[in-house]
This record gives structure tokens, C-alpha cells and sequence, in this order.
């Protein structure tokens, strides 16, 4: 696993710990998926078991150890690994 992007969601404004993304790379369980019809096969056919995608991600709050969310189910894409990190909190509270 090689960290591949870190980002830091600035929340003072609602006197709250910043929350730092951390993106790691991975080697995939299955080739990556390429065409329309790959993807709808690789969605329609799961039968919800863990897959490691190409990447996974950690949510900390800033100076803290420990990250309060991880996921690293099926995820292909740096952008989508962030898309799916900001889901799991908000700006006021902890988490979502």
C-alpha cells in the first residue's frame, strides 16, 4: 500500500479539528474493469463480497493517531476515494 494523496479539510470556521484524507494505492484482487459492459458485469454480478479496489482511504481528525474511518471496499479512482471520505463526516459534526 503507497500513500498516493493527502488532503486537509480546513474546519475552523466551525471550531472544529481539521479532518486529513489519506489515499492509498493498492494492487487490485480483480483487473481493473475497461470498457461500459466490464463495469455493468463487474456491478451487476457482485455477489458483495470484499473486493480490494486500486485504492482505499483514512479519515483522521487533525493530531490524532488513530483514523475514525477507513474504507478500502471496491474503490478505482483517487477522485472517487475522496468523493466516498467526504460522505463520511460533515463540517459541523464528526461524522455523517
Amino acid at each position: 500500500m503507497k500513500l498516493v494523496k493527502t488532503e486537509v479539510v480546513d474546519r475552523s470556521a466551525y471550531d472544529r479539528p481539521n479532518i486529513i484524507i489519506k489515499v492509498y494505492e493498492h494492487i487490485p484482487d480483480i483487473p481493473m474493469p475497461t470498457s461500459d459492459k466490464e463495469w455493468e458485469d463487474h456491478f451487476n454480478n457482485h455477489d458483495g463480497s470484499f473486493i480490494q479496489g486500486k485504492y482505499s482511504y483514512e479519515v483522521y481528525r487533525q493530531g490524532e493517531q488513530d483514523c475514525f474511518f477507513s474504507d478500502s471496499h471496491d474503490i478505482w479512482d483517487i477522485e472517487g476515494a475522496l468523493n466516498l471520505a467526504y460522505q463520511d463526516f460533515n463540517d459541523k459534526w464528526e461524522c455523517a
